[in-house]
């Protein structure tokens, strides 16, 4: 797990004890991008625009599992975009629930960058390492 998603996956959850929940939507949408750009350097990626939707086109043409590449847009169109724009607050199921599908989303991510590059070290897989 990139440092970074590991910081904001503990920032997320730091917002979600003292019930922030637009904040932790927003980190937890920080640390699945982290982990979609490792995918891409795993993949060699390069999108034409650092953006979701350069991220998931390029992934769909390096031929990433389909369910992968879905699970991405689905976060990005259902939850990502709109929570980036000011006059949307989440309400605590709602960030609980983007907490869940980023998760599994990550968790995906990092078994795939395991099976595409198994010389790189271990990545902790624990479901620990998400809190």
């Amino acid at each position: 797990l990139p440092p970074e998603a590991k910081r904001d996956l503990n920032e997320s959850g730091k917002c979600l004890a003292f019930e922030l929940p637009t904040a932790a939507g927003f980190h937890v949408a920080r640390a699945t991008e982290t982990v979609i750009k490792a995918l891409m350097t795993a993949t060699s990626c390069e999108p034409e625009f650092p953006n979701w939707g350069e991220y998931i086109k390029a992934l769909k043409a390096k031929k990433v599992k389909p369910a992968i590449t879905h699970h991405i847009e689905q976060i990005k169109d259902l939850h990502r975009n709109p929570v980036i724009h000011p006059a949307l607050t989440l309400e605590m199921p709602e960030a609980l629930a983007l907490w869940s599908v980023c998760a599994s989303a990550i968790t995906a991510m990092l078994i795939e960058i395991k099976t595409l590059a198994p010389a790189l070290p271990a990545l902790p897989l624990k479901p620990e390492v998400l809190l």
